[in-house]
């Protein structure tokens, strides 16, 4: 069946009946085009219509609706501030008048009503149940004899009067959780209506009220900003009155607001004192989220900075907001406040919306669903925090509608009009099937006489392409048809004559370009790679160094040639055989050696070059040393284990040419001065790093001899408490003075020592060293001073460490307690679980463990939390010389990061009184530096301890 269709589709027949149906098709096409764009035009045009009628209803509706609601809130919210304002101005004109009233005063309070009888628990002084408001009152506010002071009893006595008007303020005014005055400044009692029993629960919460005053508690500033805004508005101005934001009670756990009316003294115009009410917000946020708004619509009430405080279930869920719950955020004073901010939601179109540009009905769109939102501001009022002082704020009251919902009838109507013109379509397309069916079986049957010749003379083109040319038409009429069937038949015979004379040339060519292939295979190979190896050759690398150029990923190429130290040494001892086994072993480790995009050649007898891409002169000295290491390990060959060095050359573009082909000429240069100067090493063809390089080899040189040859010392620095001036640690520092390098300072040894892990021995031989002058010390009667010795970050990890530190206590009996390990915190980048477990092993053996140079690494903070520290060190370079704003900032934030976390804290480099006095009034408890000594060997620090102790006493 689709033999037979390919073949019609190919026919004439096939084409004049498809230009037919393709005519008729279009008449068709046409004709329904036009009737679904007339009755489209008429759909929308009434669409059209119900769509703008529909919005100016919404917009009305829901336009009036939220004014009315607004106003209902405004209308409670205003209930408070004028309340406030009545007390207020109550509260100011009493004391303003209070010196007139004395005598009439003086007689009220010896009524028992007015009794204030405070008891005294130990941490607060509180009155008792029976009295109409709570008097409350910290242990701060008490003098030396454990009584009140006469200002704050003074203070007492005059807001006694508000056990009148308090009780029925807080009962029949506006909903509120308490009413109360706060004493001002070193005077920050509370009297509180209605009565409550403060003391049992605040401690819990608020610790602080122990000992710091009120305002340095919770209000750090207020005063002065109040004072100031007082001074501009003048005494009795309502924008006098704050608000502050919604938090969770730190008693009650209820969320609310507080309103603060300040009180000013008359005589000099100080802080006397505040009004405050503690409002909740349940009444807002219980009618914000009832409002009934179509089925799916709801309301929020949003503050000046974007901040969600009422919104019922449903609506936190559509606009991406974490629950009321999760929303508060824990505080460390007590004051959880609730933070769930509009750009805290998880959808970036609710993120974007901007409520003081939204003051009529919008359409927005949120996670691909369009609502109208609407908004209208309630009364500004001033609020403060401790960075922005005073600042207006205010309350948005917002609606949002699901479209889907208020265009419901739009969209059903949308909905019928799509699909009675989807039917009249369908009924259309209808027609024109059986239309076009009828023509199309019309016009195959009358065309199919005209193309049947045709067909057989198609069926035997086709049979051309399988090489087929015997194929004899029978046509022998005399129109067209005729005629072309006898010119084909000829054509065959032509066609079939010269195909048997190019298959007889065909073959022979074949056989020519075989043979020339090969060849030039085997001429590319020869010339490009070396035979034994497999390996690209000297040719090859000239090539590929002609085309080198730098990029950004490696700012310079080098070429690294390796001669083979005495190859033919080899030669003569095993045989040419050995030795060529011994360069097929080499050349298989330096394919392991090169990465990806580096190149192996050998380019010579004895000789390999790498094609060498690096970041830096550190990289390429440590692939050389590589290579070095490679060679360490003898060669097993058949029948022999040969040992084999070599020596490396090395060129680098562009450093030392700007023309990449120098490279093969340079890099043989410094081979050839390896092999005469240092065979088994390796030289740079620059003067400059070979310096480099040499400096760096006979550092490491020396270093490994520099304990057997007793060249380290130690040096001591006394760690001083800053409040008594008394040496209670020494930090033991290494020194090195080399018989061949002279004093070599410990920034340029330490990091190679590190490095290369001669680190291990010589942290072995500090403990050990440092042990003894500790034993030494104890002998001495010196059994206050503790020890602090530097442990490396390799030799920290070393699997031994532990074991070794049990044997050197052991060996010199050490009071463990005296011992302290400073580490870095680049320890905790490595693996801080190993961390952990060789810490806790540490401390099992009772070693503190300090943080050195705290501030300086990236590392996080965590491990402070999860790890058991004892100490942090403040790195000098936050103390030296000057402590500018950003010093001051770090060292005040390690000294509050230590005191949450109970760590004492040493600070490094103290050269000055100034840096001193600072460290101690900010609660640094050590210090070490110049100010006090500079490291010492032994004998001198013991001569300068029994002098500083002799001065001390």
């Amino acid at each position: 069946m689709n033999k037979l269709f390919e073949r019609y589709k190919s026919s004439l027949n096939f084409k004049i009946t498809l230009s037919t149906i393709l005519i008729v098709m279009i008449g068709i096409v046409t004709i329904i085009l036009y009737t679904q764009l007339s009755v489209a035009k008429l759909s929308n045009q009434t669409l059209d219509t119900m769509d703008q009628e529909l919005n100016q209803l919404v917009i009305d509706f829901y336009g009036d609706h939220l004014k009315e609601v607004t106003s209902n809130l405004q209308s409670e919210y205003d209930k408070y501030f004028d309340e406030i304002d009545i007390l207020g101005h109550t509260v100011q004109a009493y004391f303003d008048h209070y010196d007139e009233m004395t005598p009439e005063i003086d007689t009220i309070f010896t009524t028992p009503f007015f009794k204030d009888h405070l008891t005294n628990n130990g941490n607060w002084l509180q009155n008792q149940s029976d009295e109409p408001s709570t008097v409350f009152l910290g242990r701060y506010l008490l003098d030396e004899s454990n009584q009140i002071t006469p200002k704050v009893e003074n203070l007492i006595k005059q807001t006694s009067i508000f056990d009148l008007f308090f009780p029925s303020f807080a009962k029949y005014g506006v909903n509120k959780i308490q009413i109360y005055f706060t004493g001002g400044e070193n005077m920050d009692f509370t009297r509180m209506s209605p009565w409550v029993n403060i003391g049992a629960s605040i401690y819990d919460v608020y610790p602080e009220l122990y000992d710091l005053p009120f305002w340095q508690t919770f209000n750090p500033g207020l005063i002065e900003s109040w004072t100031e805004l007082k001074n501009k508005l003048g005494i009795g101005s309502e924008k006098l009155v704050r608000t502050g934001k919604p938090v969770q009670d730190g008693i009650t756990g209820e969320l609310n607001i507080g309103m603060t009316y300040p009180i000013w003294s008359p005589k000099d115009g100080s802080f006397l004192g505040q009004i405050a009410y503690d409002i909740p917000l349940s009444h807002f946020i219980d009618y914000t989220e009832g409002l009934q708004l179509g089925q799916n619509g709801f309301a929020m009430l949003i503050q000046s900075n974007g901040n969600v405080f009422a919104i019922n279930d449903y609506g936190q869920s559509k606009l991406g907001f974490s629950s009321t719950s999760d929303s508060i955020q824990v505080t460390e004073k007590g004051f959880n406040t609730l933070e769930r901010n509009l750009k805290d939601s998880a959808y970036e179109d609710v993120r974007n919306l901007d409520f003081d540009k939204i003051n009529q009905l919008t359409e927005v769109s949120i996670e691909g669903e369009l609502y109208y939102i609407n908004a209208m501001k309630i009364r500004d009022f001033q609020t403060w925090d401790a960075q922005k002082g005073f600042a207006p704020d205010n309350w948005t009251l917002a609606i949002v509608l699901p479209k889907t919902e208020v265009y419901s009838m739009y969209y059903n109507s949308e909905r019928q009009i799509n699909s009675q013109s989807k039917i009249a379509l369908k009924e259309q397309l209808y027609i024109a099937i059986i239309i076009t069916f009828f023509v199309l079986a019309f016009i195959m049957l009358y065309n199919s006489k005209l193309t049947r010749k045709l067909n057989v003379l198609t069926d035997a083109v086709k049979e051309m392409r399988y090489n087929h040319y015997s194929t004899h038409l029978e046509i022998t009429s005399e129109d067209e048809i005729g005629k072309l069937s006898s010119a084909f038949n000829e054509m065959q015979t032509e066609i079939r004559e010269t195909i048997d004379k190019l298959n007889v040339q065909n073959e022979r060519l074949k056989d020519e370009i075989d043979e020339r292939i090969k060849k030039d295979r085997i001429i590319d190979y020869l010339e490009n790679f070396d035979a034994h190896t497999d390996l690209l050759n000297k040719k090859a690398l000239l090539n590929i160094l002609r085309d080198i150029e730098s990029d950004t990923d490696s700012p310079f190429t080098s070429l690294i040639t390796i001669g083979i130290d005495e190859l033919r040494k080899i030669n003569d001892a095993y045989s040419f055989k050995i030795g060529d086994e011994v360069i097929r072993i080499i050349a298989n480790r330096l394919s392991q050696l090169v990465d990806e995009k580096d190149l192996l050649f050998r380019i010579g007898g004895d000789e390999f070059g790498i094609i060498f891409k690096a970041q830096n002169m550190d990289c390429l000295i440590l692939k050389c040393d590589d290579i070095l290491d490679l060679f360490k390990v003898p060669v097993l060959t058949s029948y022999h284990e040969v040992s084999v060095s070599c020596s490396i050359g090395v060129s680098t573009y562009p450093n030392d040419t700007n023309d990449p082909v120098d490279l093969f000429k340079y890099a043989n240069v410094a081979l050839n001065h390896a092999k005469e100067g240092n065979r088994g090493g390796y030289a740079f063809y620059s003067a400059h790093m070979n310096e480099q390089v040499r400096q760096r080899m006979e550092l490491i040189n020396e270093l490994s001899h520099a304990v057997e040859r007793n060249e380290f010392y130690l040096t001591y620095q006394p760690i001083v408490d800053l409040k008594t001036q008394r040496v209670v640690a020494v930090e033991a520092l290494i020194r090195w003075r080399s018989e061949k390098l002279g004093l070599v300072s410990p920034v340029d040894f330490i990091s190679i020592a590190e490095e290369t892990k001669l680190i291990i021995n010589i942290g072995k031989w500090v403990l050990n060293e440092a042990m003894e002058a500790l034993n030494t010390m104890t002998r001495k009667g010196f059994n206050k001073i503790t020890i602090a010795i530097n442990i490396s970050v390799v030799q920290f990890y070393h699997p031994n460490f532990v074991e070794d530190i049990k044997r050197l206590i052991e060996k010199h009996q050490i009071d463990t307690r005296r011992l302290t390990f400073e580490v870095t915190e680049g320890l905790f980048l490595s693996d801080v679980h190993r961390a952990q477990d060789v810490i806790e092993q540490l401390r099992d053996l009772g070693i503190s463990i300090a943080v050195d140079d705290f501030g300086t690494g990236y590392s996080s903070l965590s491990y402070l939390k999860n790890l058991e520290i004892n100490h942090l060190k403040i790195d000098r370079s936050f103390i030296a010389e000057s402590l500018d704003k950003t010093s001051i900032e770090i060292i005040n934030a390690i000294l509050a990061l230590a005191n949450s976390l109970k760590l004492s804290v040493v600070a490094e480099g103290i050269e000055t009184n100034e840096q001193m006095k600072y460290l101690l009034d900010n609660g640094c408890n050590y210090g070490q530096g110049y100010l006090f000594s500079k490291p010492m060997k032994y004998d001198d620090f013991e001569t300068w301890y029994m002098k500083d102790t002799n001065k001390s006493r």
